[in-house]
C-alpha cells in the first residue's frame, strides 16, 4: 500500500498506527464540523503533528477539511479508512462520493464503525443502570449524524452504491471496550 487517508473526526490517531512503515504517506482528515469545535480540531491536529514527528512519521500529514464537500484529490490513493470518523457526516453519499474520487481505481475502502445500540453493551448497559435515577433523553432519529449512524447493514450498502462504491462487504466484530479501571478513569 503506498498511500492512505485516515479519515477521522478526533484526534486523527489511527493515521500513525496505519503508517507502520508500509505506506508512504498517511493523511489525517479531520472533519472539523459535526463531531468537534473547530478550535479542538486545531489543538488535535498539532497533537497529532508532533506525535508524527516524534515517531518519525516524516511523510504523515494532517489537514483539517470537510470531506463532504471537499475534495481530498482525485485517484490519489490506494486505500481510504477511518476509525470512528464516517458516522458523523451530515451528506454520506456526497463525502463517500469525495472519498471515492481520491481512491485509485481499484482502490479500496476500510472504516471501523459501531454496530447497532442494542449489540454494544457500553452504552446499553450503563443507560439501563441509570434510567431509574436519571431521566434519559431519547435516541436520535433513525440515520441521523452520530455514533449509531451506520448502525444499519442496509443503509451502508445504499450509501456506497449512491457514492460509487461497488460490492461492500461488511463484517460485524465484537471486542472488549475498557472504560477504565475505576470511576476517577
Amino acid at each position: 500500500v503506498d498511500s492512505v487517508p485516515s479519515i477521522s473526526c478526533s484526534s486523527v490517531s489511527s493515521s500513525a498506527a496505519l503508517y507502520s512503515g508500509r505506506m508512504r504517506c498517511a493523511c489525517g482528515s479531520d472533519l472539523g464540523r459535526g463531531g468537534y469545535p473547530v478550535s479542538r480540531v486545531a489543538f488535535l491536529l498539532q497533537l497529532a503533528t508532533q506525535r508524527a514527528e516524534i515517531s518519525g512519521l516524516t511523510s504523515a500529514r494532517f489537514i483539517n477539511q470537510d470531506v463532504q464537500t471537499q475534495s481530498l484529490g482525485k485517484n490519489c490513493f490506494d486505500v481510504a479508512f477511518s476509525r470512528f470518523g464516517v458516522m458523523f457526516f451530515d451528506n454520506p453519499v456526497s463525502a463517500f462520493r469525495n472519498i471515492r474520487g481520491a481512491v485509485k481505481p481499484g482502490g479500496r475502502l476500510g472504516y471501523v464503525c459501531w454496530a447497532s445500540r442494542k449489540d454494544n453493551p457500553w452504552i446499553r448497559v450503563p443507560t439501563g443502570a441509570a434510567r431509574p435515577f436519571l431521566d434519559i433523553p431519547p435516541a436520535p432519529p433513525e440515520d441521523s449524524p452520530g455514533q449509531f449512524a451506520m448502525e444499519r447493514e442496509e443503509r451502508i450498502i445504499e450509501i456506497l452504491a449512491q457514492s460509487g462504491w461497488s460490492n461492500p462487504i461488511i463484517s460485524k466484530f465484537e471486542c472488549d471496550h475498557h472504560m477504565g479501571q475505576n470511576v476517577h478513569d
